[in-house]
């Protein structure tokens, strides 16, 4: 199941759409392509890792195979794979609808990058995956399938799709590159959008205009998440060069740098000085919410002074994290404050984990013990291992 090197160069570098890695020669890389959607592929590759011990899920999951290679579920089955290409990983939508972020990549403009067309398309696509479901032959039988048709709702889909499409004036979004309500549904938003049009053209001749006064001499540079896609110290060791380089330029234009590297002050790479000011948006953290929504609030301030303080541990809660690894990595984070020795803590069991290798332990030793060579014993090797696997869940171990 070990990734291998890409062999396309382009495929290697750092960055969301580079993986540095191809699927290796695995059972899971020849069945990844029968999985249409991301999160699908992600619980594929769960499966061929940790393989289910449940009889009943097990069987569950023939019987529903065995449904749908009927010759009569041609059509349905056809009609799922091709509804289940077009539905994606909804968690990061609604993270990003709950932020009131409603556009996608900003290198790509039009509906297709805006939330609500992700969400449009999930309901059009869930109302066919529903109907595909309910003309499926024997699928009464199938207790998967009485679980798909509970979530896939087609009258809650309908609504939903019925809602954005009223709402969403997808001329403009796709002109515009952002979500625009239509006319006529609020009358407060119609007034600002006539005070609005036109405004983007204006502030541009006003900035020619302003543009037309300052001496061609002066320059600025604004340079956002310095180091971002290189690993810590080729990033500490890029941004303090650059820095430095420009503190010593005698006729240096104005910079503008932001890095989430904390080592460039903490180790005094960087210093303070007359030509160097530091400083950071404010936020308002309040510790005593137990929802990661509401621990944290930005405040959009600029103090002087540097923040010492991270926050990435909020923004993962945010963004769907389990709640059990970001626990896990606030305990690091403060063993690393207090200088401890991050390899020892990362090597220790939990107690629960500890007593689970201990159930282990003893159940290989006393299998090795068992003897298994006489043919009398070779017909109750699993009345024997049963024996042995009930006496380590009933805690009848001695």
């Amino acid at each position: 199941m070990e990734s291998e090197s890409h062999p396309s160069k382009v495929n290697q570098g750092p960055g969301r759409k580079s993986s540095a890695s191809k699927e290796g020669l695995s059972v899971y890389g020849i069945f990844q392509r029968f999985a249409y959607s991301p999160q699908r592929r992600n619980q594929l590759k769960q499966f061929f890792l940790r393989p289910s011990t449940d009889i009943d899920v097990i069987r569950e999951r023939h019987a529903f195979i065995g449904v749908y290679l009927r010759p009569d579920n041609n059509n349905p089955l056809n009609k799922l794979t091709k509804s289940l290409k077009h539905i994606k990983n909804l968690r990061h939508v609604m993270v990003n609808l709950r932020k009131g972020i409603s556009t996608g990549s900003g290198k790509i403009t039009g509906l297709k990058t805006t939330v609500w067309a992700t969400l449009l398309a999930f309901a059009f696509y869930g109302i066919d995956i529903h109907d595909a479901l309910k003309e499926t032959a024997a699928g009464n039988e199938l207790a998967l399938l009485h679980k798909a048709l509970r979530i896939f709702e087609a009258a809650q889909l309908y609504r939903v799709g019925r809602m954005i499409q009223d709402i969403v004036d997808i001329d403009s979004t796709e002109e515009q590159g952002r979500a625009v309500v239509k006319r006529g549904l609020d009358r407060e938003i119609d007034e600002l959008k006539d005070s609005y049009d036109g405004l983007s053209s204006l502030l541009q001749k006003v900035a020619v205009e302003i543009a037309g006064t300052i001496s061609k001499s002066l320059g600025i540079g604004v340079n956002n998440e310095f180091g971002k896609g290189t690993n810590e110290s080729d990033g500490i060791g890029l941004i303090c060069g650059i820095l430095k380089h420009l503190l010593e330029v005698e006729n240096s234009p104005k910079v503008i740098a932001a890095t989430h590297f904390h080592e460039t002050l903490e180790n005094e790479f960087l210093k303070p000085g007359p030509r160097l000011m530091l400083g950071h948006m404010e936020v308002q953290v309040s510790e005593e919410c137990r929802s990661a929504q509401d621990q944290i609030t930005y405040l959009y301030n600029f103090r002087l002074g540097w923040c010492d303080k991270s926050y990435g541990p909020i923004c993962a809660a945010l963004n769907g994290i389990n709640e059990t690894i970001v626990e896990r990595a606030n305990e690091l984070a403060s063993l690393a404050v207090r200088g401890e020795n991050l390899t020892a803590a990362c090597a220790m069991l939990s107690d629960e984990e500890m007593h689970t290798l201990e159930e282990a332990d003893i159940l290989a030793r006393k299998f090795s013990s068992l003897e298994l060579s006489s043919k009398e014993s070779s017909g109750k090797v699993n009345d024997m291992l049963n024996m042995l696997v009930e006496e380590t869940n009933g805690g009848g171990i001695a």
